[in-house]
């Protein structure tokens, strides 16, 4: 096995431990709640939950791939972009809109510390070291992929709303409070949301390019 796919392997193993140790954590804690946090099945309405399990399922189908073929697949590394970006994502948001609004240090507690910290930091890496197959460039259309996680989840977010209305905390169906400012404010958020997760498979895009045109010039 060549020495990048090793490197590729022990990456996307670790990943795959860290999501597994995060939502052990969460479904050992069921009952209790913090800022973006909840224990057990319920946490699995967060963005944050959501986009590591993913990245985590992709993480494993990844080392299956390279002991079974060593290489990586074209719908593999698309994965592997969308998963970058979403978990990418979460590590922003919480840096520069959640952490300034609740306290950092109140976003990186329990679980949440691997999945708004050190899990989007180990995929970011992980994509970046990783060559697209055949030493080809990474397409473009894979970035309007990347997007598609974030339109998903916004879509299921907002008819949640519509069907069953805000509520009220604790039992709010808008647990980001997004539409504390009203629903145009709200999608105009979300919004923004899918445009900086397209924006930043781009940039993952070009630095990969970059990485990998350093490598083999």
């Amino acid at each position: 096995m060549p020495k990048n796919l090793r490197l590729t392997f022990v990456f996307n193993l670790l990943i795959t431990v860290l999501v597994i140790a995060g939502m052990v954590i969460i479904f050992t804690r069921t009952g209790r709640s913090g800022i973006l946090l909840s224990g057990g099945w319920l946490s699995l309405r967060y963005y944050t939950t959501l986009s590591n399990v993913f990245c985590g399922l992709t993480g494993l189908l990844t080392c299956i791939r390279i002991l079974r073929s060593g290489r990586i697949t074209r719908p593999l590394f698309a994965g592997k972009l969308m998963t970058a970006a979403a978990t990418g994502l979460t590590f922003l948001v919480v840096l520069l809109f959640f952490g300034p609004l609740y306290g950092l240090r109140f976003m990186y507690m329990g679980s949440n510390f691997l999945f708004h910290l050190v899990v989007p930091l180990l995929a970011l890496v992980d994509f970046f070291l990783l060559a697209f197959p055949d030493g080809q460039k990474i397409p473009f259309r894979f970035t309007l992929l990347a997007a598609v996680p974030t339109v998903v989840y916004g879509a299921c977010y907002a008819v949640n709303l519509f069907v069953n209305g805000i509520g009220e905390w604790p039992y709010s169906n808008d647990w980001y409070g997004f539409v504390n400012w009203g629903y145009p404010v709200g999608f105009t958020i979300f919004g923004c949301f899918v445009l900086v997760t397209w924006l930043f498979s781009c940039l993952l895009r070009g630095v990969n390019h970059l990485v990998h045109k350093k490598r083999t010039s």
